[in-house]
C-alpha cells in the first residue's frame, strides 16, 4: 500500500511510455532554473538517483504568485510540484514534467548556496558535512 502520492525521480524516469498523460507528484531540490518571459526550465533532484528531471512551467498555466516564486527558486531551495508526465521532445532524457501546481516548500538564495551547481571541490565538501547528499558525489558512491 502506498502512503504518499509523492513519486520519486528515479522512478519517473525509469517509467515505460504507457506513463504518459499520468498525474504525479514529485519532490525535490532545484539544481538549475532558467526562466524566460513565459517559460521557465527547472531541474529537480530528490536524491534517490544521479539524474535530474526536467521541469516545464507556464507562466498561463499557474497563478501568479506561484509563477513568481517558481521564477525565483534558487540552487538548492525545496519544491513538491504536481503535473501530468510527459514524454520529452529533447534528446538526452526520456521524461519532463509540466506542472500544474508547485509549491515551494523551502527556500534558498541561491547565490549563497554552499554547493555551487557545478562540480565541488572535495575539501569543500569535507566542512559540509550536512549537505553531502545533496551533492552528485556522494550520490555516485
Amino acid at each position: 500500500e502506498r502512503y504518499s502520492s509523492r513519486v520519486a525521480v528515479a522512478t519517473l524516469l525509469k517509467a515505460s511510455p504507457e506513463a504518459e498523460g499520468k498525474e504525479v507528484v514529485v519532490c525535490g531540490w532545484v539544481k538549475t532554473n532558467r526562466s524566460q518571459k513565459k517559460l521557465c526550465f527547472m531541474s529537480i533532484n530528490d536524491g534517490s538517483c544521479q539524474a535530474n528531471l526536467q521541469l516545464v512551467l507556464e507562466k498561463d498555466k499557474l497563478d501568479p504568485a506561484a509563477w513568481e516564486a517558481a521564477k525565483g527558486a534558487g540552487n538548492g531551495a525545496a519544491v513538491r510540484v504536481a503535473g501530468a508526465l510527459k514524454l520529452s521532445p529533447k534528446e538526452g532524457q526520456k521524461w519532463e514534467l509540466p506542472v500544474g501546481s508547485i509549491e515551494i516548500v523551502g527556500p534558498s538564495d541561491g547565490g549563497s548556496y554552499p554547493i555551487p551547481p557545478a562540480k565541488i571541490n572535495l575539501e569543500t565538501l569535507r566542512g559540509l558535512t550536512h549537505m553531502r547528499p545533496r551533492t552528485g558525489v556522494m550520490g555516485a558512491v
